[in-house]
């Protein structure tokens, strides 16, 4: 039975046979259920840029943790897994459904779905993500426009500036 989820994971999608750890941090992007920040912050063991506390296996079967305090999901095991959370009230969904599919069907009927993109992000061209200061951003799209790559938007990744990191 394979484990897929946890967040964005570097490395195999399958985390059987590991141990990941959640750790939530407050974000400054409202990007999580409810109206709550996004946990897309930090897994210690999993090397996830964005650790969620849930998962879907290949057989059907899904949890899906509602709590913002630290856990541990232990996939070590052949036969059992194991869940901490680092809180004396844990709430959660467990799921069970012919496939994948049927499981993500479910949590979405409970959970509801992702509000659609901007229609603006729908138009032919790529989202650029750029960071560097005001003047690599612009030269780096001048070289793009120069090469006719079509653009649908600029992300700048520049919220404070350029960091001078010594």
């Amino acid at each position: 039975e394979a484990f897929f989820g946890f967040g964005h994971r570097l490395g195999s999608p399958n985390a059987k046979g590991s141990e990941v750890h959640v750790l939530h941090r407050g974000m400054s992007s409202p990007h999580g259920y409810a109206g709550k920040p996004s946990s897309c912050q930090h897994s210690i063991s999993s090397s996830s840029s964005c650790a969620i506390p849930q998962f879907v296996t290949s057989t059907g079967r899904a949890l899906f943790l509602h709590n913002y305090e630290p856990s541990v999901f232990d996939l070590r095991s052949p036969t059992w897994l194991g869940i901490r959370t680092h809180t004396s009230y844990a709430k959660g969904v467990l799921i069970g459904g012919e496939s994948i599919l049927d499981v993500l069907q479910i949590y979405t009927s409970i959970r509801g779905r992702t509000k659609p993109l901007p229609g603006w992000t729908q138009r032919n061209g790529v989202i650029l993500g750029v960071q560097g200061g005001t003047k690599a951003v612009k030269e780096v799209v001048k070289r793009l426009e120069k090469y006719g790559c079509p653009m649908a938007g600029v992300l700048v990744r520049d919220w404070t500036g350029v960091k001078q990191l010594t």
